[in-house]
C-alpha cells in the first residue's frame, strides 16, 4: 500500500525539479487525411517531443482517420490495449502520456457523432447523478483500476509516467461549453432544461472520486505484483479560472476540487489565460497547487491571431518562468472550425500536408 503511493510521490518529485517540458495533444479532429494517430506520433517524435496527451476512448478509429470501427463496450483497459493505442503508448520516445477519459463504458456513448459545436460526444451518463447505484458505481470503480493496472503491469521497468485525466470540467458541468452556459441566455436555457447544474456538479464529484478511487486500487494491486519503475497518476482538470465565478455560477475551482479526493496532478487548460494575464495566474495557481499545477492544454489560432507564433512562445516563455512542469500544446494537427465558434482550427503544429507551422518552429525548433 504504501510502496505504491511513495513510488508515485518519488517519481514526480523526481521530475518536478526538471525544466518545464513542453508537450502536444494528439487531438481527435484534425484535417490531415489518414491515420492521423500514426502521423502524430512520427511527427512529434521527429521533432523531439517527449510528452503527449491523447484521448482514450473507442472511437479512436473515426476520430484519427483510421476507419470506421468502434467499440462501445470496450473498458478503459480494453481501449488501451488497442494496437492503435499500444503502438504509441509503449513506444520509448514519449515518456510522459496524459491520458483524457470520459466515464467509463457503461457511462458514456463514444460512438454517436460528435457535436459540431464542441466536438464532444452527447451521451455522459457520468453527469447523471441518478446514474450511480451501487452496480454502476462498483464497475466506474473497477474500470478505472483495471486501467491502472494494466498500464502499471504493461509498461513496467519502463520509466514512464502517466496520468489519467478528465476534460475540462467546467465544460462538463456546463454542456460542453461554460462560456456559451455564462454569456448566452438561450443556451443556458436550453442546458438547465436537460438537468440542473446542482445535481451535475455532485455527479461530478461522485465520478472524480470513483476514478481516483479507481486508480489507486490498481497502483496498490500493481505495487502487490511487484510492478516497478512506472507511474500513474490522477489528474483532475479544470477550464475556468475567473468567467463562472463573475457570473455567479459554481465552478471546478471552488466548488468541485476542494471538495474531490487529493489529485496527484491539477491541470489547467488555460484558455482563460492566454493573454498578459498568462504569467500572473499561474502564479496564483501555484500558490494553491503548488508542483502538482500543470498546464493541460493551450493554444493560438493562426487564422485569428496573426502574432500566433510569437503568443506561443511567450506562453512557453510564461510556463518555464512559473516553473510549471508541463504545458500541452493544442493541437499537433490543424482541425476543422467549430460551429459557431468564429475560430479557423488552424491551432496545429503541423498542417494538414505535415508542414511545420510557424507556432510549430517558434516553439520547437
Amino acid at each position: 500500500m504504501k510502496f505504491a503511493t511513495l513510488a508515485v510521490v518519488f517519481a514526480w518529485c523526481a521530475a518536478a525539479q526538471a525544466q518545464t517540458e513542453i508537450g502536444v495533444y494528439f487531438g481527435w479532429v484534425g484535417t490531415m487525411p489518414g491515420n492521423r494517430l500514426i502521423q502524430a506520433a512520427r511527427l512529434a517524435k521527429s521533432a523531439g517531443i517527449h510528452t503527449i496527451r491523447l484521448p482514450l476512448v473507442a472511437s479512436v478509429d473515426l476520430d484519427f482517420g483510421i476507419g470506421s470501427d468502434c467499440n462501445p463496450r470496450l473498458t478503459l483497459a480494453g481501449i488501451a490495449k488497442l494496437p492503435q493505442y499500444s503502438n504509441v503508448l509503449g513506444d520509448p520516445a514519449f515518456r510522459t502520456i496524459f491520458l483524457t477519459t470520459w466515464g467509463d463504458s457503461n457511462s458514456y456513448h463514444p460512438c454517436q457523432a460528435r457535436d459540431p459545436r464542441s466536438d464532444q460526444h452527447r451521451g455522459k451518463l457520468y453527469l447523471d447523478k441518478t446514474y450511480y447505484s451501487a452496480d454502476n458505481r462498483d464497475h466506474m470503480r473497477m474500470e478505472y483500476s483495471d486501467l491502472s493496472y494494466y498500464l502499471c503491469q504493461t509498461y513496467r521497468n519502463s520509466g514512464k509516467i502517466f496520468a489519467i485525466s478528465n476534460w475540462e470540467g467546467d465544460n462538463e458541468l456546463y454542456c460542453d461549453a461554460a462560456a456559451y452556459f455564462a454569456t448566452k441566455p438561450a443556451f443556458r436555457s436550453a442546458c438547465e432544461s436537460r438537468r440542473a447544474t446542482s445535481d451535475a456538479i455532485d455527479a461530478y464529484r461522485e465520478y472524480l472520486t470513483l476514478r481516483h478511487e479507481g486508480i489507486e486500487s490498481g497502483r496498490k494491486r500493481a505495487a502487490a505484483d511487484g510492478f516497478k519503475n512506472v507511474s500513474v497518476m490522477d489528474m483532475i482538470e479544470f477550464s475556468s479560472l475567473r468567467l463562472l465565478e463573475s457570473n455567479h455560477l459554481p465552478d471546478m475551482l471552488h466548488d468541485v476540487i476542494p471538495s474531490a479526493p487529493r489529485s496527484d496532478l491539477v491541470s489547467y487548460s488555460a484558455w482563460e489565460s492566454l493573454g498578459d494575464s498568462l504569467a500572473k495566474d499561474l502564479e496564483e495557481l501555484k500558490k494553491r497547487f503548488g508542483d502538482r499545477l500543470i498546464a493541460g492544454e493551450f493554444g493560438f489560432d493562426r487564422g485569428l491571431d496573426p502574432a500566433a507564433a510569437e503568443h506561443a512562445a511567450r506562453a512557453a516563455a510564461a510556463l518555464r518562468s512559473a516553473r510549471i512542469r508541463y504545458g500541452i500544446v493544442w493541437q499537433i494537427f490543424d482541425q476543422p472550425p467549430l460551429e459557431g465558434l468564429g475560430d479557423k482550427g488552424l491551432y496545429g503544429l503541423y498542417d494538414e500536408k505535415g508542414r511545420l507551422t510557424p507556432v510549430g518552429r517558434k516553439i520547437f525548433e
